[in-house]
């Protein structure tokens, strides 16, 4: 478990950790250099904490507090990696990621599903992420019919330029109050658009 800070962190040198969406996040380079040693599920782990870093930066520079009940910015952390057919059965099989910290203010918990994570582009791999932050920390709701909003159930960004179009879009909208939110379960995704997002409670 890893508490999160954002203050000269070391992830700053990295791409797109500097609040801004279109700065890539070049995951190929991280595996080629850096993490060689590491196996695939350590890897999908260590993205999934740089682009939680990426996000939670860019909010608190956004102004808004990561740890609602407490008025703080200190959370603690936790990427899993499971293969979601085996760890929930059926009706997860198709989710990329899941949001488990959701409505726990104290907690950011993202499951991300080994099977898929590896046909994401880094684009799809940013909006995924930063979809299950919101889900997370802020227990909104999805915004329905704008497909250039973050907190759309389906739609992914084709660019970095659209990715951070709709991040700027559901920040707008969160601020002017426009979001709906959830009080308790998480959010599952089908990634086949064969089933509607709903929310579970495990």
């Amino acid at each position: 478990m890893q508490k999160l800070g954002h203050s000269n962190t070391p992830y700053d040198q990295l791409n797109c950790l500097s609040g801004d969406i279109t700065k890539k996040l070049d995951t190929d380079s991280l595996k080629r250099d850096s993490i060689t040693n590491l196996s695939n599920s350590a890897i999908i782990r260590l993205e999934g904490m740089l682009l939680i870093q990426a996000c939670t930066k860019m909010m608190v520079e956004d102004g808004i507090k990561l740890n609602q009940t407490e008025n703080t910015h200190n959370i603690k952390l936790i990427v899993s990696v499971s293969n979601f057919n085996k760890k929930y059965g059926y009706g997860f099989e198709n989710t990329i990621a899941i949001a488990l910290g959701s409505n726990n203010d104290t907690l950011v918990h993202i499951d991300i599903n080994s099977v898929y994570w590896n046909q994401l582009s880094n684009v799809e791999k940013v909006a995924t992420i930063y979809h299950e932050v919101c889900h997370d920390i802020l227990n909104v709701k999805h915004v329905e019919g704008d497909v250039l909003n973050l907190m759309h159930p389906t739609a992914q960004p084709r660019n970095y330029d659209e990715a951070q179009i709709m991040y700027d879009k559901f920040i707008r909208d969160y601020k002017l109050g426009r979001v709906e939110r959830f009080t308790e379960g998480f959010f599952i995704h089908d990634k086949t658009n064969k089933i509607k997002p709903y929310l579970k409670k495990l």
